[in-house]
């Protein structure tokens, strides 16, 4: 009786392993991409199109209110930036117009948020608050945060719309 019983559950047991080959998945259809998992992919390749800095290019609408805005010109010759070297402060470190309007065609200048912290003064000592001049270490490279701007077909379609926030409207 105990062989009859060992006998049944190995081959109830091989006939589940078979079955479970037979049901396999193929690797040409696993995933999102329906290519072979051991294919080497292709990005396509985009035209961060616009002149050079200074042709007034103009800027892409920010996909949100708070994203950092995209660079309007070719970075060619300017990549990469690292500590020791960062074209884009010559035209864009302006602490003296930070906050004014930019005229047509002019470098935007660096985010106030961009500099070393103001170096505030203990009011009762009667010191005042002075603002720094100097572009904070973290800040320094730039493409970190900003990206050459490019004319690109959407991978999903998304009726996603910018909402600025307005000023002295409390939620």
């Amino acid at each position: 009786m105990k062989k009859y019983v060992l006998t049944t559950c190995l081959i109830a047991v091989a006939s589940m392993t078979f079955s479970v080959q037979a049901e396999s998945v193929n690797e040409d259809t696993m995933g999102l991409s329906k290519t072979s998992v051991f294919d080497t992919p292709s990005s396509e390749t985009f035209n961060y199109g616009g002149a050079g800095p200074g042709a007034g290019n103009e800027l892409f609408k920010k996909s949100y209110d708070t994203a950092p805005p995209q660079i309007p010109h070719s970075v060619v010759g300017l990549m990469p930036v690292t500590a020791k070297n960062n074209i884009c402060i010559g035209c864009h470190v302006q602490p003296d117009k930070v906050g004014k309007k930019v005229e047509k065609g002019q470098p935007i200048p660096v985010s106030a948020s961009h500099y070393d912290a103001p170096a505030f003064g203990k009011a009762e000592a009667g010191l005042a608050p002075t603002a720094s001049k100097k572009l904070s270490g973290s800040r320094f490279v730039c493409t970190q945060c900003h990206r050459p701007q490019a004319t690109v077909d959407p991978i999903v379609q998304s009726n996603f719309d910018v909402v600025a926030k307005k000023k002295g409207v409390k939620k």
